[in-house]
């Protein structure tokens, strides 16, 4: 896939990745209340729209699962890595693209609040097929 591009075409980022977790919550995808997503600045803006972190973009998190013995085990071993860094990520950039909204929440607490490791789930699957 090409960064930037088929990234956002195949909703491979944190941004869809959010709009998704908020609709499966019932709650509201307006970034601060409004349809402007002009008002973020640039980093929150990069930092929503960045690339999940699959295919060759894990390299650096799949390394950590070399320890494992068998290649099933790595496979697995890797994928649950990549999932759970996926929706901690999430927590993170929605806190940093919306501080009043999530401003009583940690990372932590978004993923489990708005159950973002089956949103990563979703995506891996999503990822999988395309």
């Amino acid at each position: 896939l090409t960064l930037g591009i088929d990234t956002h075409v195949w909703d491979l980022n944190y941004a869809c990745m959010r709009t998704s977790a908020l609709e499966r919550a019932g709650q509201s995808t307006l970034i601060e209340g409004t349809y402007d997503k002009h008002k973020l600045g640039r980093e929150e803006w990069l930092s929503l729209y960045a690339p999940l972190p699959l295919g060759f973009t894990a390299i650096d998190l799949l390394k950590q699962a070399e320890a494992s013995e068998s290649r099933e085990a790595r496979e697995e071993s890797g994928r649950g890595l990549i999932i759970h860094t996926m929706a901690l990520e999430l927590g993170k950039r929605m806190r940093v693209a919306e501080p009043k909204r999530w401003a009583s929440s940690t990372p932590e607490q978004l993923v489990t609040d708005l159950d973002l490791h089956q949103v990563a789930q979703r995506y891996w699957d999503h990822y999988m097929h395309v």
